[in-house]
């Protein structure tokens, strides 16, 4: 069951009901070819989680919102890259309240469709197709500048 406010999002061929906040960016995440298992607005501590469904996309996702090289330790690129650590401030702090976060670690099978309100196999369609999801937790407070850099990357 859904934890936020649900609302109807349609790219193309690809539908699901999304979290209201994050919907208008599903849709420009899709615009941009890229394919989502799960989401959410606020899943721990402040943080938007999506789930791509191969580390691939989740990758893809990452370079066009970092968009560009920028050398500032604060910048949307560099909490994306992990990479700064500024040296006037508390590590556990920026880490918690400004850096990026990935997780690797969730194989799927293209080939097994699952229910996951019965947490069951239904059909499988073909010998194993395994790849690994991607999931990304960003700041909330990053939620507007990510929607933004990927309208203006979806633009002809």
């Amino acid at each position: 069951m859904a934890e936020h406010r649900q609302v109807h999002v349609r790219v193309d061929d690809w539908e699901a009901e999304v979290d209201a906040e994050i919907a208008p960016l599903i849709e420009e995440i899709w615009r941009a070819g890229l394919w989502t298992w799960n989401s959410c607005q606020d899943c721990v501590a402040g943080r938007v989680w999506i789930e791509f469904a191969c580390v691939e996309e989740g990758q893809r996702f990452l370079e066009m919102v970092a968009a560009v090289y920028d050398g500032d330790p604060w910048s949307l690129y560099q909490r994306i890259r992990c990479h700064w650590t500024p040296g006037d401030v508390d590590w556990e702090i920026f880490e918690r309240d400004h850096q990026w976060h990935y997780e690797a670690v969730s194989p799927r099978d293209d080939n097994v469709v699952f229910d996951l309100e019965q947490a069951a196999d239904l059909e499988v369609l073909g010998p194993p197709s395994i790849r690994f999801s991607l999931s990304v937790r960003f700041p909330r407070s990053d939620l507007d500048e990510v929607y933004r850099r990927l309208q203006a990357f979806n633009r002809p």
